[in-house]
C-alpha cells in the first residue's frame, strides 16, 4: 500500500478523534478508515520499510505495520513526566 495514503489515514483519524465527536458538514475529499487505535498518540515517524514509530503522551513507543495492521510495544525507552502537553 502507498505510504502516503497511510499517513493521511492516520493523521486524519487522529485529527477526527481530537474533535471530540464533531461532525463534518461537507464530505471529505478522501476516504477515512481507522487502521489502529492508540490511547494518546503524540507523534509518528515512518521508517524506510513503511512501518511507523508512534509515541504516546505517557511515554510508550509502538511499532505499527500498516501492511499487517499489527502494533507492538517497544520496551526499554526512557521514562517521561506526563503532565498535560
Amino acid at each position: 500500500m502507498n505510504t502516503l495514503r497511510y499517513l493521511w489515514l492516520i493523521a486524519t483519524a487522529t485529527l477526527l478523534s481530537a474533535c471530540n465527536g464533531a461532525v463534518a458538514t461537507k464530505p471529505l475529499p478522501f476516504n477515512v478508515a481507522e487502521v489502529q487505535k492508540f490511547s494518546a498518540p503524540w507523534a509518528m515517524s515512518f521508517l524506510p520499510d513503511g512501518r511507523l514509530l508512534v509515541t504516546e503522551m505517557k511515554g510508550e513507543l509502538h511499532l505499527f505495520d500498516p501492511a499487517t495492521k499489527r502494533s507492538a510495544l517497544i520496551t526499554g525507552v526512557p521514562g517521561v513526566e506526563h503532565a498535560g502537553q
